[in-house]
């Protein structure tokens, strides 16, 4: 029984699992996606005499777990449940201009970041993680690792428009049919947030604080797709939020130090990024600025999206 349908009207042979099942295939589903990074991981070692590859050697086969997760989630929807992409929030009118307003968003987001994480810093009287090296101590940026950003910045923009569509495109609407609208965004973004609980590896304080601040930017894309209809907004703030926070850092970085091969500038910054970084057990002020920001802005958002689906009745 579909209970209501999220984003558009789902076709008379459409089914609603129970929310069990939904839950199940995510699991099982990112299960079998994460076969190319261990084959990866496996080829790798045994390439390099057992030393273990760092992340920047896995990327591609991180980017093909992604895809790959995205044709699973794609042909379950289609296959299983017998539902098409308008109940999937895959919008195609004006995609093109959608998909530019989401970065837009995503440069928001990470603007709104940074200016937490500055006024938690001024408060605590922290010092800055980065500072900006004097004239003497930088070095240019050649054109080849402004190439390797930009790469970089594509596969972000490919994983974020990815989890958009699992999470919030297919999961939220299959989980709202079932349970009803609040249940579908509450559970989906526990759902997000346990995706990333490689961060406690860090450390259980870092890593649960960690946890609830990625918990709450999964609720901003949630409230960001139930107040444009569509999941196209998300994946282009989405996709643009991570990469600059990987591409932004690692610009600095390498300017700031001679010493390091561009590998190792992008190895240290996508650890720090994935919070696998060793934090240990402290907080770093900056956590508690994305977690402020994130909650002011999953609130402006929720209340737009109430006040959309209260014009549409």
């Amino acid at each position: 029984m579909i209970r209501a349908a999220l984003y558009g009207v789902w076709p008379e042979r459409a089914r609603s699992l129970p929310g069990a099942a939904s839950l199940g295939f995510l699991v099982g589903a990112y299960a079998l996606s994460s076969l190319p990074v261990i084959a990866g991981t496996v080829w790798l070692m045994l390439r390099a005499d057992g030393a273990q590859p760092s992340v920047v050697d896995l990327l591609p086969f991180l980017l093909g777990q992604f895809v790959l997760w995205a044709v699973l989630t794609i042909l379950w929807a289609a296959l299983v449940e017998r539902r098409g992409a308008a109940s999937l929030a895959i919008e195609a009118h004006a995609a093109a201009r959608r998909f530019v307003f989401g970065l837009l968003l995503g440069l928001l987001m990470l603007g709104l970041t940074t200016l937490g994480g500055l006024a938690t810093l001024a408060l605590t009287g922290s010092p800055p993680a980065l500072e900006w090296p004097a004239a003497a101590q930088s070095r240019a940026v050649p054109l080849s690792f402004f190439g390797l950003m930009g790469l970089i910045a594509l596969g972000f923009l490919i994983q974020g428009a990815v989890e958009e569509l699992v999470f919030r495109g297919w999961l939220m609407s299959a989980l709202t049919a079932r349970w009803g609208l609040r249940a579908g965004v509450i559970v989906t973004s526990i759902a997000f947030m346990l995706l990333h609980a490689h961060v406690l590896v860090s450390g259980l304080i870092f890593g649960i604080a960690a946890l609830v601040t990625l918990g709450m930017t999964g609720l901003v894309f949630a409230m960001m797709c139930l107040w444009r209809g569509s999941i196209i907004e998300a994946c282009g703030a989405h996709g643009m939020f991570n990469a600059l926070a990987v591409t932004v850092p690692a610009i600095a970085l390498y300017t700031a130090s001679p010493e390091l091969a561009a590998g190792d500038v992008l190895s240290r910054v996508l650890t720090s990024a994935t919070g696998t970084g060793g934090e240990g057990t402290g907080l770093p002020p900056q956590l508690f600025g994305q977690l402020a920001a994130m909650a002011v802005m999953a609130a402006v958002l929720g209340v737009a999206a109430a006040l959309r689906y209260r014009r549409a009745r």
